[in-house]
């Protein structure tokens, strides 16, 4: 899910010590694995659950969008850089999303999972 990697990644890249993305630890990338969930699920008093993935997007329609919306979970590794490394950072971020591209906006690729459970 590039949405949620490619700051960070690209941080680590210049030296900066980001949180990694291990789906063993609390995080947005935790759960990734639908059995997974299910099995938590079960194990929480639940009968049935059932985790289904759902592809989608996430859009934006500039480099600078993008960078706004998402920076701002980057902001401590991205303060422990220089200012010509954080400018370096954010230079390759935005040529990084050109790869995104589609009908003029910048399309990220992810999917979440969609749970249903009954008690």
């Amino acid at each position: 899910n590039p949405y949620m990697t490619l700051i960070n990644e690209t941080i680590a890249k210049h030296g900066a010590a980001v949180p990694p993305n291990d789906r063993n630890t609390p995080g947005p990338l935790r759960l990734t694995d639908p059995r997974d969930l299910e099995r938590l699920l079960r194990g929480g008093s639940f009968s049935e659950a059932t985790a289904q993935p759902l592809a989608f997007e996430w859009d934006f329609a500039t480099p600078e969008e993008f960078w706004e919306n998402r920076s701002v979970n980057s902001a401590g590794p991205y303060s422990s850089l220089s200012p010509a490394d954080q400018a370096s950072v954010k230079a390759e971020v935005f040529e990084a999303t050109k790869r995104y591209l589609r009908d003029g906006r910048i399309r990220f690729p992810a999917s979440t999972l969609v749970v249903r459970a009954r008690r």
